[in-house]
């Protein structure tokens, strides 16, 4: 019975071996911050009316690197707070327009795999 089990579980470790183990949300301002934008490792926080262009890519647990960037999706929870559109020219740029005041998230969306919600918070109007 050993056997087998030992057996098992080296074939559930290598079925997995190419698994890039999601573990957060890497991401950066790509040009200017508008005033009153903040970029924080668990938030994003936005003005009413502001653009804001980030680069983001999964981060990986294990040494396994995201290399296509179909594989990252954001889907705002709600739309009419933030939208996030993707780039056309650079598929790992994202851009964030605050909509209208309030609180939401955007869902992190791996491989298919809803894996995270990263909190947006939008205030007042932007200057």
């Amino acid at each position: 019975m050993g056997r087998l089990l030992n057996s098992i579980t080296l074939a559930a470790g290598l079925a997995c071996s190419g698994c890039a183990d999601y573990s957060g949300l890497a991401f950066e301002a790509d040009g200017p911050v508008p005033e009153g934008a903040a970029l924080e490792a668990d938030r994003i926080v936005l003005q009413t009316g502001a653009t804001l262009r980030i680069l983001a890519r999964p981060k990986s647990r294990t040494s396994v690197v995201y290399e296509d960037p179909a594989a990252l999706e954001l889907f705002p929870v709600e739309p009419d707070i933030v939208s996030a559109f993707p780039d056309a020219v650079d598929p790992w740029r994202w851009i964030l327009v605050a909509r209208a005041s309030g609180e939401t998230c955007l869902e992190v969306v791996v491989e298919e795999s809803l894996e995270d919600c990263l909190p947006v918070f939008v205030g007042g109007a932007a200057r």
